[in-house]
């Protein structure tokens, strides 16, 4: 469907970029998104995401991203992933589609399942679960890192925290890529139904039989003076889902990448690993993968253009974090940058609820790698294979152990 730009938006401003197949998006994405400041402050995108149906604004500065994620009473992210839609529902997923101040309510009941305390109580189980996996991995001479360590490390996490069956891991990896990046409106219906109707089925089964999980939480979560409704409980599961099958795996095939093609920085880790964590602040801040939309709620001005209530707005974390304006050098690994501030957990009132656990599992990822098994490298470059779109990620990367 081909799309055009509404009246109120000057012809100059217009541009088509495909964030999923523009040249660059699956060789370099991070550089190529980078380059979308040519484009000026802001600019209006026609070859949007699929599910939108519409085009959107893309603003190109740090400053302004930060401004739209932090305004919910002018950008809403109501119903900015549309999952709902898909179904014929009318459901939100929790709390990123829940603007304040409900949205803090819903935040309050969820924030205890990933917090600090109970992601240290974890951090053995997180250790135990990498080395088993990178003990697997080194009894080949090369390995392909996101089947043999990238996606089943943080999702065999997740999915003990939310009581579900590690043999089923493979189906749930497949239904969230056809929900997040199916090329069809189709495909994204038949993930959406599928996610949908295993998750209600396990939140049936845990009020028959309660467990120590995460849906077992969920299904006795209380908000506003009452347990959660149905909408409640689906919207808050499917999130958390997606989240935790997805992101952390995205991020680490980023980061491996990287370390990959660098020794001399799996050599200095090595040497000194009490900078891990400073060296895994830096790859976020290099390598963010998501785009967040947000929908205007009335007629405003905005970096320097008109804006209508109902216009989309993206906000690319990649762009903010890589704004020379902020960041000297930002397409450059540095870590002596001393804690740059990024976006790639987003800002404001939905900052990703899930934080904690990503940098705790990416920090032990690093160790685990660098303290415990031979320095590696990238086995063929020709084999790298990387994804665009909205939510970044890589899907394939053969390493090879030089030792």
């Amino acid at each position: 469907m081909a799309l055009s730009a509404p009246p109120h938006v000057p012809a100059h401003l217009v541009r088509s970029f495909n964030m999923a197949t523009a040249p660059g998006m699956s060789s370099c994405p991070h550089k190529t998104v980078s380059e979308l400041r040519k484009f000026g402050r802001i600019f209006y995108n026609l070859d949007a995401d699929v599910r939108l149906g519409a085009g959107c604004w893309i603003p190109t500065r740090a400053e302004d991203i930060r401004a739209v994620l932090n305004d919910a009473a002018l950008f809403s992210s109501r119903g900015m992933a549309g999952f709902a839609a898909l179904l014929g529902e009318h459901w939100d997923l929790i709390p990123v589609e829940k603007d304040p101040p409900e949205h803090s309510a819903y935040r309050a009941v969820l924030n205890p399942l990933f917090g600090p305390t109970r992601m240290r109580a974890i951090e053995a189980r997180i250790r135990v679960r990498a080395r088993e996996l990178l003990g697997a991995a080194g009894a080949s001479s090369q390995v392909e890192f996101i089947s043999a360590f990238g996606t089943p490390f943080p999702v065999s996490i997740f999915l003990e925290l939310m009581g579900l069956p590690l043999a089923r891991l493979e189906e749930f990896v497949e239904w969230t890529d056809a929900l997040l990046r199916g090329a069809t409106i189709p495909d994204r219906v038949a993930a959406a139904q599928a996610i949908a109707a295993y998750l209600r089925a396990e939140i049936d089964e845990r009020k028959k039989h309660p467990a120590d999980d995460v849906i077992t939480y969920l299904s006795t979560a209380e908000v506003f003076g009452r347990r959660f409704n149905e909408d409640e409980l689906i919207g808050s599961a499917m999130l958390i889902f997606l989240g935790g099958i997805d992101t952390v795996a995205s991020s680490l095939g980023f980061h491996f990448l990287h370390l990959a093609r660098n020794p001399a920085l799996q050599a200095q880790l090595r040497a000194n690993p009490e900078q891990i964590p400073v060296a895994v602040e830096e790859l976020l801040r290099a390598y963010a993968i998501v785009g967040p939309h947000r929908r205007v709620t009335r007629d405003v001005e905005f970096a320097g253009v008109k804006m209508c209530e109902g216009d989309w707005v993206l906000c690319v974390t990649a762009l903010a974090n890589l704004d020379p304006e902020e960041t000297m050098e930002p397409l450059e690994f540095r870590m002596d940058r001393g804690g740059a501030r990024h976006l790639t957990f987003s800002y404001g009132p939905h900052r990703c609820l899930g934080a904690h656990l990503a940098r705790r599992e990416l920090i032990v990822a690093l160790e685990t790698w660098l303290l415990e098994a031979p320095a590696f490298e990238v086995a063929s470059e020709a084999d790298v294979r990387i994804h665009g779109g909205s939510l970044l990620g890589v899907d394939h990367l053969p390493l090879r152990w030089l030792a």
